[in-house]
């Protein structure tokens, strides 16, 4: 701000004395970085999507078993299977995941991701990116609690961590060609347990609530050409 970079921020104008103040006030999304960030990651390793210069090749990468065109629409058939076994609570189920490219919601992508993938992709992924998946699921699910003892903040730590460091190990494999593999919302995953501490659980701070109300109020407006107007009546 000093250098006329940026300008001052909405933020500064909080009273120091009834907030934690910057940056300690500032915690994790966990919705963009569970739901979207993680699964973008994780999916396109699957699927082989990631980018690709010699001398890499994607027929060389175990870990892209998805991308054999035969079983990603086996599973995509799965996951649209298992509509029948959803309660009707988790509002909007996930559709085929072989068809991406028709849109794929946050509240998909966590459904699938965290709930039907330990089951769909079991046997289906080699065993040592499976068991690293289930890691980063199992700290997942701890961290997305709306309320979180200690022992959970010590399990969901170790298995994060565990996740972080693995997932360098057998997808990086300390080869420069695939270092963007490592993205930043694995290193991320490792700082929500100490987050919990300063801040409580993520899922009462994250963008859920305010995606939400950004729908409703969506919904509310019947005049598009004057929406500002709709908004404020």
């Amino acid at each position: 701000m000093a250098t006329g970079i940026s300008k001052p921020s909405i933020f500064s104008g909080l009273v120091t004395s009834a907030t934690l103040g910057l940056p300690s006030s500032v915690g994790s999304d966990i919705m963009h970085l569970a739901a979207l960030n993680l699964s973008d990651l994780l999916i396109s390793l699957w699927h082989g999507m990631m980018d690709c210069t010699k001398p890499d090749d994607r027929s060389t990468w175990t870990w892209a078993i998805l991308q054999c065109h035969n079983l990603w629409h086996e599973h995509g058939s799965a996951v649209t299977g298992a509509l029948h076994y959803l309660s009707s609570s988790f509002d909007r189920p996930p559709h085929n995941i072989a068809k991406l490219t028709s849109g794929y919601k946050a509240w998909e992508f966590l459904l699938y991701l965290y709930c039907l993938g330990p089951r769909l992709l079991y046997n289906v992924l080699p065993n040592k990116y499976y068991t690293n998946y289930c890691k980063m699921v199992y700290g997942v699910r701890l961290m997305n609690q709306h309320r979180i003892m200690c022992n959970n903040l010590c399990q969901a730590y170790l298995a994060l961590t565990s996740f972080a460091q693995e997932f360098e190990i057998i997808y990086c494999q300390c080869l420069a060609m695939w270092i963007h593999f490592v993205w930043p919302c694995i290193h991320t995953l490792m700082h929500l347990p100490h987050k919990v501490i300063r801040l409580g659980p993520p899922i009462c701070s994250s963008q859920w609530t305010l995606e939400c109300t950004i729908g409703n109020l969506g919904e509310e407006i019947k005049q598009h050409s004057n929406p500002f107007s709709n908004l404020s009546q």
